[in-house]
């Protein structure tokens, strides 16, 4: 009776270590998923802040005068140089 209730509970305990290894993948792929996400995010906002940034130093620039801006779709012109 004793040997039964031993291999009952060495059973009932390699069932829970599976459980728990199949729980342990799971949780694995949720957290790959959500940092992957949260990467995506900050690149997408890395690339907004570079085009807001190269903007306020181009419109810097021509405020100070170091550039000019030519023609509808002409490239900028620098008319000094910077001190």
């Amino acid at each position: 009776m004793e040997r039964k209730s031993s291999e009952n509970i060495a059973a009932a305990l390699k069932l829970l270590e599976e459980a728990a290894k199949q729980k342990k993948d799971e949780l694995r792929t949720l957290m790959s998923d959500k940092y992957t996400n949260l990467r995506s995010l900050i690149m997408e906002g890395e690339g907004s802040l570079m085009e807001s940034l190269t903007a306020v130093k181009d419109h810097t620039l021509v405020v100070n005068g170091v550039w000019t801006v030519g023609p509808k779709g002409a490239a900028w012109a620098r008319t000094s140089t910077v001190p």
